[in-house]
């Protein structure tokens, strides 16, 4: 489940099926977290059951045992208009509620059954770097080795993985690549050719630097964590999120992910969605673009009302500079719009997109979507510096040469994909001439800053 709570909602709680006729699967006791993200309850203390057929009924006793009681009672971030599928009722006082109404408490509840070749359970990464991540998980019981495939997000296993002990319950994954997302599979080998089903993908993410422009995401990738954007916490209602919708659906411009801020029945919206942290040099021209649509359900008439903000910092009192706005979005089709400004200095710059649209109170859904958000930049001294530098074979297979025209020595090169991924990073001690190997990046473009002793210099490099 995703939990969203206030600051004061960490207690004891247990989880239960204590209804009459039922069997208890759990009365494991837990602590609601107080941040935003993904949480697993184990089922534990409870009996196993046979199922013999028909329906199978699931019910969740929620309870404060122990603690203070919180101001507002918990919440979980899922979809409310449930109709009369799921009912609860919930209260932040000691006096249980005497009516039950739709839920928006909808757990994921996974079924397990005992087999001759168990998979490894409970996935997921305590620590990481920009190399490496530790990925943990609990082996499987009965005995057999570990298996663990890894990869870049979304990719397609090999079936090749790696052994990693019998017991071991925890893997340093070294060789990663800063700023990407990954994601990994476990599996017992029980021997004999005898192996479990995989169980995965567990999404993570490598230590995010700052993105260099040319920056572009599409919203593609499984959650907000996993490319560097955020919302402020704790979650309210009308909150950015990230969704996916079938690309011929015409709720997405490309690609079937989009960032998406529902608009209030009761009062108008204030809500902002951070970008990852771009890089930028004071003095150059940057545009910021994105498409947008003002989706509206039928009976709607709402009209949207959207900022680009800039600040130094992932925070609402940072977000100081409004590069752009529109106050009377309409267009039921997604829209380009695009707006320049000149940063007014050199690191770290955080975008926000701050949703302001007034209140919904014509019926129906509104609310804003954004796809296919990109940052550009063009340094004073840029295209005349790139001019200057010579990068051969371009399409290269393997080895690219760098040199220089004019006296400016090259201290650094770092290689980023179309997404602002650093690939490769090499220093230089002022030398006039290089090379760098790219033999081991797939096919595609990709940028390559060198950095020297003068300015930067962009030049784009072609992987065969």
């Amino acid at each position: 489940m995703q939990s969203t709570t206030d600051a004061t909602n960490t207690k004891s709680t247990t989880w239960a099926t204590a209804i009459t006729g039922m069997t208890l699967a759990s009365d494991s006791p837990l602590t609601i977290p107080a941040t935003t993200g993904d949480y697993d309850s184990l089922f534990t203390g409870g009996s196993p059951f046979t199922y013999t057929g028909g329906n199978l009924y699931v019910a969740f006793e929620y309870q404060n045992l122990t603690g203070t009681l919180a101001v507002n009672p918990n919440t979980t971030l899922c979809n409310n208009a449930l109709g009369a599928s799921i009912k609860s009722s919930r209260t932040n006082t000691t006096t249980p509620p005497a009516t039950l109404t739709s839920s928006a408490f909808r757990p994921v509840t996974r079924f397990g059954y005992s087999v001759t070749c168990a998979r490894p359970n409970y996935l997921n990464v305590s620590t990481t770097t920009s190399t490496s991540a530790n990925l943990t998980f609990t082996a499987a019981p009965g005995g057999g080795t570990t298996e663990i495939e890894n990869g870049v997000y979304n990719f397609t296993p090999t079936g090749t993985p790696t052994t990693i002990g019998l017991t071991t319950n925890s893997y340093n994954q070294n060789g990663l690549m800063g700023s990407t997302a990954y994601e990994y599979y476990t599996r017992t080998n029980c021997g004999s050719g005898s192996f479990s089903a995989w169980n995965g993908p567990f999404a993570y993410n490598t230590v995010f630097s700052d993105a260099l422009p040319p920056y572009t995401t599409g919203f593609e990738t499984g959650t907000l964590k996993l490319i560097d954007w955020s919302t402020p916490a704790p979650l309210v209602a009308g909150d950015w999120t990230l969704n996916f919708y079938s690309s011929t659906s015409g709720l997405t411009q490309g690609g079937t992910g989009i960032i998406q801020g529902f608009s209030s029945v009761s009062a108008a919206s204030d809500n902002y969605i951070f970008s990852r942290g771009i890089s930028l040099t004071s003095g150059s021209n940057v545009t910021v673009s994105y498409y947008v649509r003002n989706y509206v359900d039928t009976g709607s008439t709402n009209i949207g009302s959207l900022s680009l903000t800039v600040g130094n910092n992932r925070t609402i009192a940072a977000q100081t500079t409004v590069v752009g706005s529109d106050n009377a979005l309409v267009t039921p089709t997604f829209v380009l719009k695009s707006y320049s400004f000149t940063p007014t200095y050199t690191g770290s710059h955080y975008f926000a997109l701050r949703n302001q649209s007034p209140a919904n109170t014509s019926g129906g859904n509104h609310a804003l979507l954004v796809d296919t958000f990109s940052v550009t930049q063009v340094l004073k001294n840029d295209e005349f510096l790139a001019s200057k530098f010579s990068i051969s074979p371009n399409p290269s297979t393997n080895q690219v040469n760098i040199s220089s025209s004019i006296d400016a020595l090259i201290d650094g090169i770092e290689i980023t994909d179309l997404n602002g991924r650093i690939v490769s990073s090499e220093k230089r001690d002022g030398v006039s001439e290089t090379q760098i190997t790219i033999g081991d990046l797939s096919q595609g473009v990709y940028l390559m800053k060198i950095s020297t002793d003068k300015e930067i210099a962009i030049k784009k490099v072609i992987k065969e």
